[in-house]
């Protein structure tokens, strides 16, 4: 499947699982990203934050390789950041369509997705997510190398934990490129 059909149906999957802060937050969506990336040669972290949230850290070494050393090998060389959360706002009122849908209509040619998180921030994760899936398989394949650690950082309450997501990867990493893909 194409990075663009799988990015689309990725998003359809994430709109569909209700993760919205406060409510049921985002071990459903925790699960659904363990299991999409479970096939892949990364490297997958679990960092609890507390009560029973954690976020989702899965990277891949210029090496291909889980080993314990390439992380001391490579401790020093920036890294390549997505960064994504993983909850949504509560639902509120006025929704004409079902928010944990994923509807798709056609409007003038433009094919548009209703739903909870389907702009801010599940499909950017979905986006991430696939591109970084093609990456592992290319990377599996041997058709593509790594110049520095590529790293997938999907983490929980956007707005309550963003002081810890920026200093809690600064502290650990020099960055060679953060990309956030939630248009802010």
């Amino acid at each position: 499947m194409e990075t663009y059909e799988e990015s689309v149906e990725l998003t359809r999957t994430f709109v569909k699982i209700e993760s919205t802060n406060p409510g049921t937050e985002e071990a459903a969506m925790r699960e659904a990203i363990l299991a999409y990336l479970k096939d892949t040669s990364c490297e997958i972290q679990l960092d609890d934050v507390g009560n029973g949230r954690k976020n989702v850290i899965a990277t891949l070494w210029p090496e291909n390789t889980k080993e314990e050393s390439i992380k001391e090998k490579y401790k020093e060389v920036p890294m390549f950041i997505f960064i994504c959360h993983m909850d949504t706002v509560v639902v509120g009122e006025g929704w004409t369509k079902n928010p944990f849908g994923a509807e798709i209509e056609e409007q003038n040619g433009i094919l548009r997705m209703y739903g909870r998180g389907s702009c801010d921030m599940k499909s950017g994760l979905a986006c991430a997510l696939a591109t970084f899936k093609k990456t592992a398989r290319r990377l599996e394949k041997g058709e593509i190398s790594l110049k520095c650690p590529l790293r997938m950082i999907c983490t929980i309450d956007y707005d309550r934990l963003r002081p810890y997501r920026r200093t809690g990867i600064r502290k650990k990493r020099r960055l060679c490129f953060r990309l956030r893909t939630d248009g802010w």
